[in-house]
């Protein structure tokens, strides 16, 4: 495996991880989320290392871009969401 190739799953498993604790945050309900400034910026932070960590996967290595559903050039956490489930769909592809 390519020195690329390893830190892009690398990225890939840190935007897993924060995708999990957002989900870890949200089962504490929207009140939480809309009440709690912490509850908040911690999403956020997370969505940040989402954001990041995306950068780096495919500048890393460039053939995940063919695997990933192309973002046609929008940005923001929406987009970053919308890729990050296909990665982890596509996940296996990645390891091969």
């Amino acid at each position: 495996m390519s020195k690329g190739r390893a830190y892009a799953i690398e990225r890939i498993k840190h935007m897993i991880a924060a995708a999990n604790t957002i989900n870890g945050y949200t089962k504490r309900g929207r009140s939480a989320f809309d009440t709690d400034s912490t509850v908040r910026d911690a999403i956020l932070y997370q969505l940040i290392v989402i954001g990041e960590a995306s950068k780096g996967t495919t500048a890393a290595d460039d053939s995940i871009a063919r695997v990933v559903q192309p973002w046609n050039g929008r940005s923001g956490p929406r987009c970053v969401i919308e890729s990050l489930i296909n990665i982890g769909q596509q996940t296996t592809r990645l390891s091969g």
